[in-house]
């Protein structure tokens, strides 16, 4: 490492020095109210001197790509709206031609339906969910595990004390939290026929139960 001369002088000098509370304010006071104001076109020249290939950066076409789709979210804003069905929803940006090249118009902002319905992944899912043979794999790679097994609960075995049951209790009071996620079932009722299959399912699954 080539050692600057000019810099190691001044570190030197101020080592174990501290400016006077006098100076402090005068430092504040001579920078006070100062401000670079740049123009707009001159702030457009620096924008677009680290553009592309002048960015030492850029990688042109051997970009990888997730920072592909960083440049095209840069230069395609999202819209609101899915660009295929019209809904206000989360949105992909999604790939056209499917070769994924350096180009906006080669690329849509669509909903997650539409994307995984034009890369065909939807019918694909749809297809082996319906399958016996991938029912049957799943359940056969679930046998015997306990799905939480590697995930404790980090509250388990804790509890809280009587300072946070207050506060919770407090910013609790007054609101109605079942009124964004209402309960789908509220002020309808089963019919006979489906109380019949769920009093039958519990039946079986108590008897499973007591043979184990």
């Amino acid at each position: 490492m080539v050692c600057n001369y000019r810099m190691c002088m001044s570190i030197a000098y101020w080592k174990g020095k501290h400016l006077s509370e006098e100076h402090k304010i005068n430092i504040g006071i001579s920078g006070n109210g100062k401000k670079h104001n740049f123009t707009i076109e001159s702030k457009q020249k620096l924008i677009d001197s680290k553009l592309k290939e002048n960015n030492p950066m850029w990688k042109g076409d051997k970009v990888c790509y997730g920072s592909l789709h960083d440049w095209i979210r840069w230069y395609k804003p999202k819209p609101k709206k899915c660009e295929c069905c019209g809904r206000e929803v989360r949105l992909d940006c999604a790939n056209i031609s499917g070769e994924y090249r350096r180009d906006v118009n080669d690329y849509e902002w669509l909903c997650r339906k539409c994307h995984m319905k034009k890369d065909g992944r939807l019918n694909a899912f749809v297809n082996n969910a319906k399958s016996l043979e991938f029912r049957k794999k799943l359940s056969d790679e679930r046998k015997g595990k306990k799905m939480w097994e590697n995930k404790k609960h980090p509250w388990i075995g804790k509890h809280h004390s009587e300072e946070s049951k207050r506060k919770n209790s407090k910013s609790h009071l007054g609101k109605k939290l079942w009124i964004k996620r209402p309960n789908p079932m509220l002020g309808k009722h089963h019919s006979k026929e489906t109380k019949l299959k769920m009093s039958e399912s519990r039946k079986n699954k108590n008897k499973k139960d007591n043979l184990k």
